[in-house]
């Protein structure tokens, strides 16, 4: 019974890729409308007008965070790009100065995920 049992698991099996491949159940039209409309209503792409610019936690979604997080990162670049592009001499003023400014959308971003994750206890 044994011998039969272990002849069976190493018999061939043979299932073919299509069996294995599970069709998307989304089509890519589909997921971009849905990034689209995730665009629209992220309060994480406006600035606060709570006192102190605090973030309105009330209004954000974990299905914000990584549209913001890519943006601002990409803005970010951007920022670097520039500066690593100047023309001018580099100077303290456009050159530290530039870097410490740049990625405040980054930062900004990042700030509300790690309040919003640090206070997350389930």
């Amino acid at each position: 019974m044994s011998i039969s049992a272990a002849m069976a698991a190493c018999s061939d099996n043979t299932n073919t890729t299509t069996d294995l491949v599970a069709e998307p159940e989304e089509t890519i039209d589909t997921q971009v409308t849905q990034a689209a409309a995730t665009t629209q209503d992220n309060p994480l792409f406006t600035e606060s007008q709570l006192p102190y610019g605090l973030p309105a936690f009330d209004e954000i979604r974990d299905e914000h965070f990584l549209p913001a997080f890519e943006r601002a990162m990409a803005l970010h670049l951007e920022e670097i790009d520039i500066i690593a592009s100047n023309p001018d001499p580099a100077t303290f003023d456009n050159t530290i100065l530039a870097m410490e400014r740049s990625g405040r959308d980054l930062d900004r971003v990042a700030r509300v995920f790690f309040n919003v994750a640090g206070a997350d206890t389930n």
